[in-house]
């Protein structure tokens, strides 16, 4: 069933060039980087100034995070995503494992759902987690920026695991 709403929904996307979203939610974070950065105040910065006031504005924040990545990294992401908008991630615990189902939303924006609350009703399926990439100094600065936004309603444990496979190292 799930196979067959992605092809479905993969088609209509090559077909039409546009956005299928199934999930019955719409992305709440920084649709731009310069939405949570000034590109004025950074342009003179190196990479290591921009990671540091990065990880400096998330860490006060309540469930979001900051990461940053080597900036081809990001770039990579998001060149994936774009051509594969649905993923299935296998998340591992000491009990056992779940699924989520990844979408990309363009330019730069991920929805991460329960698959099986997808596979139930994907309209009514409501994101764990957010995250976007934004690779705006992928390459004058070499990093790509990360924020992630985990939902209020995800249990505790589950967004502990969910954070293992997110984060590097």
């Amino acid at each position: 069933m799930i196979q067959s709403k992605l092809k479905v929904a993969l088609r209509l996307v090559g077909r039409h060039n546009s956005v299928v979203r199934f999930l019955s939610f719409s992305f709440a974070g920084p649709k731009r980087l310069n939405d949570v950065i000034k590109a004025e105040l950074v342009q003179d910065m190196t990479g290591n100034e921009v990671a540091d006031l990065w990880y400096s504005y998330h860490e006060t924040k309540d469930s979001v995070f900051g990461i940053v990545l080597k900036g081809e990294d990001g770039k990579t992401v998001l060149s994936r995503a774009s051509s594969s908008p649905f993923f299935i991630q296998p998340v591992f615990r000491e009990d056992g494992f779940f699924n989520l189902i990844s979408q990309f939303q363009s330019p730069s924006h991920f929805l991460l759902a329960y698959l099986e609350d997808y596979k139930m009703d994907p309209h009514a399926a409501s994101p764990l987690l957010t995250f976007s990439v934004f690779d705006d100094y992928a390459e004058s600065k070499d990093v790509s920026l990360k924020t992630m936004l985990l939902s209020k309603h995800s249990m505790i444990d589950h967004r502990l695991s969910i954070l293992t496979i997110l984060l590097p190292g």
